[in-house]
This record gives structure tokens, sequence and C-alpha cells, in this order.
């Protein structure tokens, strides 16, 4: 059973595991078992709340130069990020990072009073559940354009019960093209099932929004307060 409290890397990944009360899910992504651990985490929280404190692009420059784990390993890290999809550089400036913009995407965010976009659904809940914060959600269901919200306080969601968020399970290189496009919630199951049977049946599985938010706390959990102590676990 995977610790839940490290952090869960996305596509590519091994495999992603969440609790629904007392039940363990596995979502198998990737049989290659590819892990994130040539990733510095503390950069990317550097330039997560970097990012989210500013609302605006960042240079990508200052952000490697102030990063607290050392220049070359930020670096590093950033270059992977943006070959794998989990960050994007425009005119050299970080504009999105591990799912959360400043540029505008389908799913919105008010977090802590602002504005900010994901690039997927799960991003929109995730994001806030892994902070233990107050959120306003607003994104739309991929069969019949109606706008879905979702309030989250302290990180927990508040959502319609029909809503149904759909995880793709196959293998991808790249987050952003390849992953996120196709995370989506729906306004219910029949919407998903429509969906699906349009695209050709693809293999993924589908989570409520209280699912979401666990599996969020897992993606995310490099940006919680007590990260050091449970990465030195």
């Amino acid at each position: 059973m995977a610790d839940a409290n490290r952090s869960q890397p996305r596509c590519p990944a091994q495999r992603l595991t969440a609790t629904s009360g007392e039940e363990w899910m596995t979502i198998e992504i990737d049989p290659l078992e590819t892990q994130h651990s040539d990733l510095d985490d503390s950069f990317r929280r550097h330039g997560f709340e970097r990012l989210r404190a500013a609302g605006a692009p960042i240079p990508a420059a200052e952000l490697v130069a102030t990063s607290p784990g050392g220049i070359e390993s930020a670096q590093r890290t950033l270059d992977t990020l943006v070959q794998r999809g989990m960050a994007i550089l425009e005119t050299e400036k970080l504009v999105a990072i591990d799912g959360l913009s400043v540029i505008p995407r389908q799913h919105r965010m008010l977090l802590s009073g602002r504005r900010l976009f994901t690039w997927c659904a799960a991003d929109a809940v995730g994001i806030p559940a892994a902070l233990g914060s107050d959120a306003e959600v607003k994104t739309v269901c991929p069969h019949c354009s109606a706008e879905i919200e979702i309030t989250i306080h302290a990180g927990v969601p508040r959502a319609d019960e029909e809503l149904v968020l759909w995880l793709p399970t196959s293998s991808c290189s790249h987050v952003v093209t390849q992953f996120c496009p196709d995370v989506n919630f729906f306004c219910n199951r029949e919407h998903l099932d429509a969906w699906r049977s349009q695209r050709g049946e693809p293999e993924g599985r589908s989570l409520n929004a209280d699912e979401a938010a666990q599996l969020g706390r897992q993606w995310w959990a490099y940006l919680s307060p007590r990260w050091p102590e449970v990465q030195s676990r």
C-alpha cells in the first residue's frame, strides 16, 4: 500500500492511490512504473507558490535563482517539467506548473480571493484540497456544455452527488496535452457514458468529488506545510 502522505506522480506514473472512506482505490496509469524521483520538490513548491501568489507570469530565471534547492537542481527540474508537460514557459516566463495556470483555461478557480485557472477538472478540486483552502470552482460538462460549480471549504468539496469525474488510465508522456484534456467533470453518469461512447470507450475510471479531492491531496502533497517532515520519513 502506498504512503498516503507522499507526493504521487501524475501521468507518466505507475499508480495512484487514494482513500474513499475506509476503502483504498488503486488507479493503474503506466506499467513502466515511472516515478518523479528525479524532480526537486522544493523547486516545484517554490514555483507553484510564487505563481499562485502573483497570479501572473514569473521570469523563469528569477525562479531558478531563488529556489531553495539550488540553481543547478532547480534548472534541471524546470527543464524536465517542461519536457513532461508539467510546466509551461512563454517568453521565458513561467505561466503554469503542476496544473495551476495564470493564463485562461476551461477550468476556473477562485482560490483565496485570486482568480486562477487549471489544466483539468481534477486540478481544480485537488489543489484546494491539498492546500486545505476555500475555493469556488467553475468548469463545463463536455457532453452538454452546462456549467458546473463546486464549492470547496477547508479543502473539502461540496458538490452535487451526481457529478462524476473521468480520469484516463492510459499511459502518456506529456501531461498537459495528452492527459489533462480528458480529465473532466460530467453532470452525471449518463452524460459520461454518452461521451465515452462517442469517443470509442476510452480506458479510465470515474471518481466522485470527494475521491478527486483525496487524490489531489496526494498529487500535491509537496504543498503541505508538513511536506519536509513527511518527505524525510
